[in-house]
């Protein structure tokens, strides 16, 4: 299962129904202190967030991740970090991926992280 964390509820539900289309069971949530009780309740295989969420951020929702579960792959999207800083602010299992989201790239990311897990 695939945990979507988007405060703008348009783009949330791009990318519920990018990622349903493509066969994937999704949970949402709309605010960072949302999706911190949805991963603390929930069992899943993907995370994939906003950067700038109420409450708490995305960066925030990675830090809970890595001190639960260290191997649970995130994916960032926002607008808000440059390829560059992604890659010198985030580890191997968070892909970042700007906004406006390319389909493609997201599709391609959640199967590679789906497919390479234990």
């Amino acid at each position: 299962m695939i945990l979507v964390v988007e405060d703008n509820a348009n783009a949330r539900q791009l990318l519920i129904r990018i990622l349903s289309g493509i066969g994937h069971r999704i949970m949402e949530a709309d605010d960072g202190d949302e999706a911190l009780r949805l991963l603390d309740t929930h069992q899943f295989d993907l995370v994939i967030t906003d950067l700038a969420l109420p409450h708490t951020t995305g960066f925030g929702i990675i830090h809970h991740v890595r001190e639960k579960w260290p191997r649970l792959p995130v994916i960032l999207v926002t607008g808000y970090l440059s390829e560059h800083a992604a890659k010198t602010v985030l580890d191997e299992r968070v892909e970042f991926i700007p906004k406006p989201i390319d389909q493609n790239r997201l599709s391609e990311a959640v199967d590679r992280f789906l497919t390479s897990q234990p």
